[in-house]
């Protein structure tokens, strides 16, 4: 067998070519080469993304299935079910996954899974409240080239990580104009982008200071549309010369509290 992981969880778990194997999980001494054993825990093989382990579970990705290995107490090991079958339409060639734990709202576990489109698949998992299912995400851009005619396009997650202390990390790659006024052309770019429970947009600025009715130096708002957040009101803008308006029929509107970024567009998936 080919070791392709090693998570460490209620035991040492193993996962290979051919399946998963763990160290028993019933002695209480140190592990040393005489007495090193590993048993079968399920036949499901390790592609190239590592698995993760969140809410009393291993999350295990195999092809297009999302494979859970939960820890059963009273038997001292791992209960292996498909916990995609409901949504299996939702995850496509994925490439990388990773855990997320919200510290600050109780109940909150998530895997994020990145397809090779570009799409993120949401996880939400409490297993002791038999809660779980799975949200499809993606990062919209309306662009304008002439500077008038709207363009949609879909920026791109590509990677994803978190750490214990709550955050957590996604690269994106979107496309960016590479003029200040009209007509635009765009280039790729990458972004790394910190998930926030704060702010409603993606890819976002956030001001806060002396009012203003503009935001200066947001070239990466260029021949895009963007939406924005003012002293609890909304606007709209198709920004050139790396500037943001904040306008309401018309006319100017001063703001000191401000968040601009783009929208985030909602996806409702038949099961």
């Amino acid at each position: 067998n080919v070791i392709k992981f090693i998570v460490p969880y209620r035991s040492l778990t193993i996962h290979t070519n051919t399946g998963v194997y763990s160290t028993p999980v019933s002695i209480e001494t140190a592990l040393t080469p005489r007495n090193f054993s590993l048993a079968l825990q399920d036949s499901t093989p390790a592609t190239a993304i590592a698995p993760q382990a969140v809410d009393n579970q291993i999350v295990i990705l195999s092809g297009n299935d999302v494979q859970s290995m939960e820890w059963q107490g009273i038997n001292n090991a791992y209960n292996s079910t498909i916990s995609s079958v409901s949504s299996e339409h939702l995850i496509r060639n994925p490439h990388d996954e990773t855990a997320y734990v919200n510290l600050n709202k109780a109940g909150s576990r998530y895997i994020f899974i990145i397809n090779d489109d570009g799409s993120m698949v949401i996880y939400q998992t409490l297993i002791l409240e038999n809660v779980q299912g799975f949200t499809k995400s993606i990062s919209e851009q309306i662009l304008t080239n002439d500077g008038v005619t709207p363009i949609v396009t879909q920026g791109k997650f590509r990677w994803a990580a978190s750490n214990n202390d709550g955050r957590c990390w996604f690269v994106v790659e979107r496309q960016i104009a590479n003029e200040l006024v009209p007509p635009f052309t765009y280039s790729t770019k990458y972004f790394i982008e910190q998930l926030s429970f704060d702010v409603y947009t993606d890819c976002s600025y956030i001001y806060s200071g002396a009012a203003t009715s503009t935001l200066s130096g947001l070239a990466r708002y260029n021949g895009q549309t963007v939406v924005m957040q003012g002293d609890g009101y909304g606007f709209s803008d198709q920004v050139e010369n790396s500037t943001v308006e904040f306008t309401a029929h018309g006319q100017p509107v001063e703001v000191s509290e401000a968040v601009v970024g783009f929208a985030i567009p909602t996806i409702i998936q038949p099961l």
